[in-house]
């Protein structure tokens, strides 16, 4: 009985924020199909309902995720980095609620997708002049159906918190002046699921920064900066315990190597631990594809990469217009992805895995690819 109740949530919730978003200036003025919001919800919804139905039929880790937290005492003890915050976050809703599987599933899908809808608003907000490419819709919005984000982010894990956390950080860095708390809490949640996630987030703004002569006021330029390494600097020890490595320099430490190879001998797809960097990252952003003779669920996701494969193609034929005609907010979001994809491809033993862990950071990629072509459209 209790999901019915969480549906009408759920949905009431949605139809809330749908209702101001629909007020803003910026969606309201004609520039969007006005039933996008509802497509992409509807996508979310349907993935979910998938994802609950994959995850009885085949092993996943929500339905262990769901026991541990029922069968803990205390809330207190769970509340530690990793895996023990996903349990965190799940014991009020299973323990001190007493809300069935189905419906915890539901709530932690629905905060995956609000982080997708955080990476649109954000991408929204620094890409203007979009042209319209099919049913009334951008690259952008199309970008942001396909089905791999909402199908591993819709779900009770790893993969709808982090694309959360990382949508809620980059919505508080579009308009840093007025969303910090957005942006810290964003960071605290990425720390404490993937503490080596947000290491990369601070590298890529700091990096970026130093590349941006525009749009940015220089004394909040020259902050952000020394606020980045200084986080760095804090963080770095926390980021080798938590993540049980000897050295930041992801290439040459022998616990990722053992790590990847062990996550290796999964069923989960090819074995990316002995392949070369270039071929290893080649094979983390854009496989499985046809050739690679997958199952049903390998075909639909190489149709997906074999499109983001091609749009990355363009992008970096277009790269030099690209550099010059963004601003802070695109370099931020192309230099975390880059660092985010390869210490990732680092870690991800098997396709499988890969192909979860990249979900949480190819909204990045959407915006990068949706901005590059927008830019090419207005020179055109």
């Amino acid at each position: 009985m209790d999901i019915v109740l969480i549906l009408i949530f759920i949905i009431g919730s949605y139809l809330v924020q749908r209702k101001y978003l629909l007020s803003r200036p910026q969606f309201n003025n004609g520039a969007l199909n006005e039933h996008y919001f509802d497509i992409l919800f509807g996508a979310h919804l349907f993935f979910t309902v998938v994802y609950l139905l994959y995850a009885y039929v085949s092993r996943s880790d929500s339905g262990e995720y769901y026991r541990i937290t029922v069968q803990t005492k205390t809330w207190g003890e769970l509340f530690q980095t990793g895996t023990f915050f996903i349990r965190f976050l799940c014991y009020p809703l299973s323990n001190i609620l007493g809300l069935s599987y189905n419906s915890v599933m539901f709530i932690f899908a629905f905060l995956g997708f609000e982080g997708i809808l955080l990476f649109y608003l954000a991408a929204r907000e620094n890409i203007n002049k979009i042209t319209i490419v099919f049913g009334g819709m951008t690259l952008l919005e199309i970008l942001f159906l396909l089905p791999n984000c909402h199908f591993w982010s819709a779900s009770l894990g790893k993969g709808s918190v982090m694309i959360f956390a990382i949508g809620l950080t980059f919505y508080g860095l579009s308009r840093y002046n007025t969303r910090l708390m957005h942006l810290i809490i964003g960071s605290i949640f990425v720390y404490m699921v993937r503490s080596h996630m947000l290491l990369a987030i601070f590298v890529g703004i700091g990096s970026s920064l130093f590349f941006s002569i525009s749009g940015i006021k220089w004394y909040y330029r020259y902050s952000l900066v020394l606020l980045s390494f200084f986080a760095v600097f804090l963080i770095s020890d926390n980021v080798l315990e938590n993540t049980g490595t000897e050295s930041l320099n992801i290439f040459d430490s022998k616990k990722i190597e053992n790590r990847a190879k062990e996550l290796g001998k999964g069923k989960s797809g090819l074995d990316l631990a002995n392949y070369s960097q270039g071929f290893k990252l080649f094979t983390f952003l854009f496989r499985p594809l046809f050739v690679d003779g997958p199952g049903l669920m390998g075909i639909i996701s190489s149709f997906e990469n074999v499109f983001i494969l091609f749009l990355t193609l363009l992008f970096l034929v277009n790269f030099p217009q690209f550099w010059t005609g963004s601003t802070g907010f695109h370099k931020i979001a192309f230099f975390v992805f880059l660092l985010a994809a390869i210490s990732l491809a680092q870690i991800s033993g098997n396709l499988g895995i890969a192909i979860r862990q990249k979900s949480q950071i190819f909204p990045l990629l959407f915006i990068i690819l949706a901005f590059s072509n927008s830019f090419q459209t207005k020179r055109d």
